[in-house]
Order: C-alpha cells, then sequence, then structure tokens
C-alpha cells in the first residue's frame, strides 16, 4: 500500500492555466506548423492518428475555459481572403485514439459528425484533435464557429441563429457581406452552393438543438461538418461519437502529464483516488492537477483526502482562476425546462448511489412529469443510465445515478426543505414495494405501517410464499438497501420522521442473513430517535425490541437489557398485547444468555399462552422453538425435543418451510447428540439443504458448523472437517464472536482427531474464555471437558 511520501514533481512541460497564453488567433509558430504538417502527412499516408501522433501529448495549451476557443464574428475582413483556419492550439488528449479514428474515417468520405458528451468531457479537445489530423484533407481550411448552446439567459450567451452563423461561415470563405444576397432563401443557397464547392471542415461547436444545426450540415465528398454538442441531437442523422468518462487509468495519465509528476507508483492508490472524485471527467482531472501543484498537500494520499471530504471545492473558483469549474454543470442546468430542473432538485438531493428506473412514474404536485425531466438529464448527461446484468450477460433492471459532482451541483442550488413532500412520495413508494416482501421473509411479524396488498400491486408479483419469491425479496433489498439508507438520511435532514419510522426497522431477516449488523443498528436507532420525536410510543418499542437482537450480536449486553426492558415497559403502557407477547420471547432469549433459565422459561410460556389466546398459530410455533433452544441449552434434551417438535408440525401446517426447516435441523441436532448416533443424519443434512435453496446462507452455514461440533464427538472426521470448511468462510466474515468461538472448537476438535493435541489445547483455551466473557457457561464447560479429554 503506498505510504503517502511526497509525489515526484518535475516542472510541467506547459505553463499554468490562465499565464502567459494568448488567445487561439495568435498565428501558428514553426512548431505548430510542423507538427499540423506531419500529422497531415501521416493521415495522408493511411497511418494511425494518435494523441501522440498529432503531437497533442507535446504541444500544451490553456484549457478552452481560459481563453476563448473560437473566432469571432467580427474578424478583419483581411483575414476573410486567406485559407482559413479557426483551430486553436491543441490540448493533451488522452485515451480518446479509438473515437479519433473513427471521426477521420467519416470525415475523410464528406459526411457530418456529432460529438455528444456532458460538460468538460472533451468534446471540443477531440473535435480539434481531429481537425487537425485532417489539415490535408480539406484544403479549403477549417472554420470553427462557437453556436454558444449554453444559454444562461444574458443576450452575450445567447445561442447563435443558424443564418448569422451562415453568413459568418460565408465570409470566413471570402465573401463580402455586400456580395450576400438579402433573401433568406437566396442566401442559404449560396451557402449550400459555396460549401458543396469548397474542400472545407466546419466544426460547429456547442450546439444547442438540432434545429439550430441541421440547415448548416452539409456533407458530400469534399467538405465535412463536425458538430459538438452536450444533447444527444437524438433527431439528426450525423455519425454520433458519444464521449464516456475517462477510464481510470487514462485518468491517472492525464492527472500524472498535467501536474508533471513523473513517477507515481507508491501513490497509484490515491491517484486513483483523485481521479475517481473528479468523475473521470478531463476538465476536472486537469483542475484537480493544477490545484495539487499549488496546494499545500505534498502527498497525493493527503490531497485525496481532501477531495474526500470537500468534493464540492471542486465546483468553486479560487482566487486567481479565470474559468469557473461550477458552468460546467450550470450551463446545463440553464438549458433544462421546468420539468428537467424540478427532477433535478428532486432526485439530486438523496445521496443514493443509483435508483430504480421505476422512481421516473412517480408524479407529484412539485414534479408533475418526472420522466420528461429524467429524460432531460439523461440527453443532457447530468445523469446515467445503469444497465444491470444477470448472470447471463442479459439485462435485468435498468437504473439512472448521478456522479458525485452532479449531485454536489444538484444539492449546492437546492433547499431539501422545499421538496420534502416530493421525498415523501418517493419514500413511500420504497415502502409500499417492502413491506409485502417482509411479509414473505418475515410472515405474521407485528408491524405498524403498510399492507402487502400495497406493495403485491407496486411490484406486480404474486405474494405466494415459496423460493422463488424469498431469493427476489432478497435480491430487492439487494439492490434498494443502499437507496432505504439514502432516503432516511434525507428524510432526516427536512424532519420527515414517519417516513423514517416506516423505512428503519424495514426487514430485520434480511439483515440478519446477511450479516449487515452496523446497518441495520444504525437504520433502528435512528428510527427509535424519529419515533420519540413524534411521540409514536408503539413505532418506537417495536424499534427498542429490534436493538436488542442486534446490541446482543454484537455482546452489548447492558444495552441489550436496557433496551429490551424499555421496550416492554411501553408496550405494558399502551396496552399492546401482541407487542408484549413478542418482546417477552426476545427477553426471555436475553435472559438465557445470562443465565437466567428460570426467569427465561417463564417468559416464554407466559408469552405461548398469550399467542394461544391471540389466536396466531405462528408465533405459538415460534414460542415454542425458542423454548427448545433454551432447554438444550441448560441439559434438558426430552423437554427440548418435545417443544420443537411442536413447532415442526406447527410451522407446516402454516407453509412455513424456512421456520420448519430450522425447527426440524435444530430437532434433529439435540437427537443426536443425546444419543449418541447417527441414525437422522440425513434428516438434518435435508434441512441444511432447504435452507441453502431459500438463500438462507448465513443460517444454513451456521447449522453445518453446529452439527459439525456434535459429530466431531463421534469421530466422524471427514463429514466434520466437509461441513467446517462448508460453514466457516461466510462466518468469519460476519466477525460474530459467538460463531468465531464455536469454530475455533470444531477446529480444535479436527486437530484432535488429526493427533494434533497442543494447538487443539490452545485452541480450545482461546474459545473457552470466549465463552466465559459471554455468559455462555454451557459452551465453557463443554470447552473445559474437552480439554481434560486432552490433558
Amino acid at each position: 500500500m503506498a505510504d503517502g511520501r511526497r509525489v515526484n514533481r518535475r516542472q510541467a512541460s506547459h505553463k499554468p492555466s490562465g499565464a502567459g497564453h494568448s488567445a487561439n488567433l495568435t498565428p501558428l509558430g514553426r512548431s505548430e506548423r510542423d507538427a499540423t504538417n506531419s500529422v497531415a502527412q501521416l493521415y495522408a499516408e493511411g497511418g494511425s492518428i494518435t494523441a501522440g501522433s498529432i503531437g497533442i501529448a507535446v504541444i500544451h495549451a490553456a484549457d478552452r475555459t481560459s481563453q476563448p476557443a473560437h473566432q469571432t464574428l467580427d474578424d478583419d475582413n483581411n483575414r476573410r481572403t486567406q485559407k482559413p483556419n479557426d483551430l486553436p492550439r491543441p490540448q493533451t488528449l488522452i485515451g480518446r485514439d479509438r473515437e479519433l479514428s473513427s471521426i477521420l474515417e467519416v470525415l475523410d468520405k464528406g459526411n457530418p459528425v456529432k460529438i455528444t458528451g456532458s460538460g468538460g468531457i472533451g468534446k471540443t479537445s477531440l473535435a480539434v484533435a481531429a481537425g487537425w489530423a485532417a489539415t490535408e484533407r480539406f484544403t479549403d481550411g477549417t472554420i470553427m464557429v462557437d453556436l454558444r448552446g449554453e444559454d444562461d439567459g444574458t443576450e452575450n450567451s445567447r445561442p447563435k441563429e443558424p443564418l448569422n452563423v451562415a453568413i459568418h461561415i460565408l465570409e470566413r470563405l471570402g465573401l463580402q457581406r455586400s456580395e450576400l444576397p438579402s433573401d433568406r432563401d437566396h442566401l442559404w443557397s449560396t451557402y449550400r452552393t459555396t460549401i458543396a464547392q469548397r474542400n472545407v471542415l466546419v466544426i460547429l461547436d456547442n450546439a444547442r438543438s438540432t434545429e439550430q444545426v441541421q440547415p448548416l450540415i452539409h456533407g458530400g465528398t469534399m467538405s465535412a461538418t463536425i458538430v459538438t454538442s452536450r444533447s444527444r441531437l437524438y433527431d439528426s442523422d450525423a455519425f454520433e461519437v458519444f464521449l464516456q468518462r475517462l477510464s481510470v487509468s487514462d485518468g491517472l495519465e492525464l492527472f500524472c502529464r498535467t501536474a508533471g509528476i513523473e513517477t507515481l507508483d507508491p501513490n497509484k492508490d490515491f491517484g486513483e483516488g483523485v481521479v475517481n472524485r473528479c468523475g473521470s471527467i478531463p476538465t476536472f482531472i486537469r483542475l484537480a492537477a493544477r490545484r495539487f501543484i499549488r496546494s499545500e498537500y505534498a502527498t497525493l494520499r493527503a490531497y485525496d483526502e481532501h477531495l474526500r471530504v470537500s468534493a464540492r471545492t471542486l465546483l468553486q473558483k479560487r482566487p486567481g482562476e479565470m474559468w469557473n469549474p461550477n458552468t460546467v454543470f450550470q450551463d446545463s442546468y440553464d438549458s433544462l425546462t421546468d420539468s428537467g430542473k424540478r427532477a433535478l432538485h428532486s432526485l439530486g438531493i438523496i445521496d443514493w448511489p443509483s435508483f430504480p428506473a421505476w422512481v421516473s412514474d412517480i408524479n407529484t404536485d412539485q414534479v408533475p412529469d418526472r420522466r420528461a425531466g429524467i429524460e432531460e438529464l439523461l440527453d443532457l448527461c447530468l445523469l446515467d443510465r445503469v444497465e444491470m446484468l444477470d448472470q447471463a450477460g442479459e439485462v435485468r433492471e435498468i437504473r439512472y445515478s448521478f456522479h458525485d459532482l452532479t449531485r454536489e451541483f444538484s444539492q449546492s442550488i437546492t433547499n431539501p426543505a422545499e421538496w420534502a413532500s416530493d421525498l415523501a412520495a418517493i419514500a413511500s413508494n420504497f415502502i409500499a414495494r417492502g413491506v409485502g416482501l417482509l411479509e414473505v421473509l418475515e410472515p405474521g411479524r407485528p408491524r405498524q405501517f403498510a399492507d402487502k396488498d400495497t406493495a403485491a400491486e407496486a411490484l406486480d408479483i404474486p405474494m405466494t410464499p415459496g423460493p422463488e419469491i424469498i431469493q427476489l425479496s432478497e435480491d430487492w433489498f439487494d439492490s434498494e438497501r443502499e437507496c432505504l439508507t439514502a432516503l432516511m438520511q434525507a428524510s432526516e435532514k427536512v424532519g420527515l420522521y414517519n417516513i423514517i419510522v416506516n423505512l428503519g426497522p424495514m426487514i430485520p431477516t434480511y439483515f440478519i442473513i446477511r450479516g449487515l449488523w452496523t446497518d441495520w443498528r444504525w437504520h433502528v436507532e435512528t428510527a427509535a430517535r424519529a419515533a420519540r420525536i413524534i411521540n409514536n410510543q408503539r413505532s418506537e418499542a417495536y424499534c427498542l425490541q429490534m436493538l436488542t437482537n442486534i446490541y446482543r450480536t454484537a455482546d452489548l449486553w447492558p444495552e441489550s437489557r436496557k433496551s429490551i426492558e424499555r421496550s416492554l415497559y411501553i408496550f405494558e403502557q399502551i396496552g399492546d398485547p401482541i407487542g408484549i407477547a413478542y418482546t417477552l420471547i426476545d427477553l426471555a432469549i436475553t435472559q438465557s444468555y445470562s443465565n437466567n433459565e428460570v426467569l427465561a422459561l417463564t417468559n416464554i410460556e407466559i408469552a405461548t399462552e398469550m399467542w394461544h389466546d391471540l389466536n396466531s398459530r405462528r408465533w405459538q410455533s415460534h414460542a415454542q422453538f425458542i423454548m427448545g433452544e433454551v432447554l438444550a441449552k441448560y441439559g434438558h434434551p426430552d423437554r427440548a425435543q418435545s417443544a420443537l417438535e411442536k413447532a415442526v408440525l406447527g410451522f407446516e401446517s402454516l407453509g412455513d418451510v424456512r421456520w420448519s426447516a430450522y425447527a426440524e435441523a435444530n430437532l434433529v441436532m439435540i437427537m443426536i447428540k443425546s444419543r449418541q448416533d447417527q441414525e437422522h443424519l440425513s434428516s438434518v443434512l435435508d434441512a441444511i439443504d432447504r435452507m441453502e435453496q431459500l438463500g438462507d446462507r448465513k443460517w444454513a452455514a451456521v447449522t453445518r458448523l453446529r452439527l459439525a461440533s456434535i459429530l466431531a464427538d463421534l469421530d466422524l472426521y471427514e463429514l466434520t472437517s466437509r461441513l467446517y470448511e462448508e460453514s466457516t468462510p461466510l462466518l468469519l466474515r460476519l466477525k460474530e464472536q459467538y460463531w468465531d468461538a464455536l469454530a475455533q472448537v470444531v477446529r480444535a476438535k479436527l486437530l484432535a482427531l488429526d493427533g494434533q493435541p497442543e494447538p487443539a489445547i490452545e485452541l480450545l483455551s482461546d474459545a473457552k474464555l470466549i465463552f466465559l466473557e459471554r455468559k455462555d457457561e454451557q459452551q465453557a464447560e463443554e470447552c473445559e471437558a474437552a480439554l481434560k479429554r486432552l490433558r
């Protein structure tokens, strides 16, 4: 890993932006003419045209943003009779060889080209490079006109009328204004005839729309046209070259050349970080490189960290800089219609990495036509379209994403509070889709929001439990987990506490299966805090009950007890029997871990009676399942077996495949352990397979590890070893202390069976200490018994 040492810098081969560069009308120097002639010769000979062959990597010029790039309309009349060459000196061009070759091939046939892409992506630089490369091809010159497609509403920036541009081009070709016909149709006829008779390349830079450039585009065997635009110009027939962001490696090369860095090996990771924070957009990469040269940061590590916490500074103009980088986005924003602007404001305030395409169908009073707005954002490259592929390489889902810089710009011009109602509508749609899926993963769980029928209608799927729907549910939450988090964060900023309360507790089973304890803890703690703010006691109690499980898994026992006791108190105060019964089960689990056997069993019995009175067979079965676990923990195998048999029958009668597999596996393992035989081994292996088929990889791994611990005592080395190897990769990634310790026990037993007592003793001793710290006396005693046998 890079050590953050000072980057080896050399003097850059170009002058800093804005220092000592004249406007683009400066006559070409000898070296520039030589570079142009060599490129023309190479192109004429059919050679490969690259940035290096043009001399672009050597001839550095000021950014387009720091000096005028085009001929103005009031050029000296004395120059009109000369062969026009309006091209500015070329910039460093990296990573565009393929696009440049395609453009030159099309131009050679006299066909028009449109270069499209986001602001700052390098459209003008590529057009200029193509112009220089094709100088020999277009013997009557190259005319370049800025169409001022970025309209900020001022007189100076108003998009140019096509007719005025045609007049300017004719004047650059030597015609005097007095010679031009006054009739509009005759003038256009003169334009088309003149262009057809010449061998000229016209570059129309920064076009606003197809209507602006279509009358000016010409093609044939002699002349040709290049158009650059932020808009995709879909109704233009010109050959399109759509510029993507640079690859990280190309962006890194551009950064190094601009900053004058000769070697980057020790700092490559941090250089790539800088490029990513610049969105791999050439304009921002150059800007970051120049600022790095002048910055107080001695290392790329420090500069990368600075951009990480202060990304918005890339959009802010600094003293001494001639160009305001914010205009890259501001110009695009100004060209949006009201629908586009509303879509940007409403969606840009949410820090989601991507969002699903169905969001475009959510219309509100503030954003009455979101789909049209999103289409505008896509057209101007302010929004990216992302295709999610399945394993077969087919498109599984369409999503949209903002780059960080685009989002930073949007948030810099948006007051989130003004868009709270729209945010609530988007979040409510996520809730509607998610709640029904919860019923599949956690059937019968008490809830205080929306119903599964709403979600079934939104998702257009049947809510029938089974492997397919369960996998779909988990896939949906995998895709949308970060969206749910971002929606909670945005809702908290604007005080949408009801939305937070509904989003926060969503899908505990999902978080448990995925082992995302940290994520779930933040979600639920935030929801509990929101519930207190709006005095929603029932929601607060449910959140506290969930936090009990989270804290317990993290070995935060004081927090776990405090949370569950507070939850039970609230449910009792508001008289919620379902909440009370549900919380008593979790309280019993917490008490069993604290070695309060009597209290734990008593609370489970009370909860079981309450579920019976509430006529909830599902939660009665759940209570029997927990009863069996607690009885087994305290050495009552017969009673545990009886409770688990009731649980299996209950879950099977409900068609609950998942929980019946859990209960059956636990039942059979108790039988194997108490009877010390393998009679029912196939049953537990079948139950594990069912868990896998349901996508429940965590509990399949947990059951394998527990079974391995039992089978090791039966001297079944090969099967124990296989189960251990299959279970530990996932469980170790979860970093849950209990399963880490149990894995050590199984490993120790395998070593003992393999005739290696010393490392086995060491592992068992460590595991025993962990279990003692967790107050799990049963497991600690089993470790001690194994140690005695080895000693």
